[in-house]
């Protein structure tokens, strides 16, 4: 039996990756809202699928994309998202085919996401470890305090789980500083099932 190359596959993965950055970032604004959905139901019915969590109303839905190729989602929620200061959660499920490479992919779904590139250029300042307990299991993520292009103070979290379909799946949480509030990302991470 051959054996995979997995640094190959995964190359090319990255590299179809970058071209869905690319293509996000010209013309291929109209392909992702062809796939966008902003109907609040359904992005709540798509989170759901991926996991049970209480997000509350300072992130209202603000849409999803379900990309039925790659059998990849991200939901996104946020008053204005498109700012990089304002607050934002991000929920990205990957199928459990990609599990072992999921930060790679992870930024590279982030970066398609900022058209204008602000989140991706933040300075990071500091980092604190923090353990949740996600579905009864203690998980010890980075809280990141970052710096905006701008200087503006960000805090941001990053959380891997599984999803309900035992794929990867990551929080994302980005908010600005004098709106952190760790009790509240405390009780919404706790509340993920």
């Amino acid at each position: 039996m051959k054996k995979r190359n997995h640094p190959r596959i995964m190359g090319g993965v990255m590299i179809g990756l970058g071209c869905l950055t690319l293509a996000l970032c010209g013309s291929g604004f109209y392909l992702l809202s062809t796939l966008k959905n902003n109907n609040v139901i359904e992005i709540r019915k798509a989170t759901q699928a991926v996991t049970q969590i209480d997000i509350p109303p300072d992130f209202p839905p603000a849409f999803y994309v379900r990309l039925p190729f790659a059998d990849l989602m991200f939901a996104v929620y946020g008053k204005d998202f498109q700012q990089a200061d304002s607050p934002r959660l991000i929920l990205f499920s990957f199928p459990e085919k990609l599990a072992p490479n999921e930060s790679q992919i992870r930024a590279q779904i982030q970066q398609s996401l900022n058209p204008r590139g602000l989140e991706s250029n933040s300075k990071l300042v500091r980092a604190e470890p923090r353990t949740f307990l996600v579905d009864g299991k203690p998980h010890t993520i980075e809280i990141e305090h970052r710096t905006t292009l701008s200087g503006r103070p960000l805090v941001q979290i990053d959380l891997p789980f599984k999803n309900r379909q035992g794929g990867p799946a990551v929080l994302s949480i980005r908010v600005p500083r004098q709106l952190w509030d760790e009790g509240v990302i405390d009780k919404l991470i706790h509340s993920m099932k």
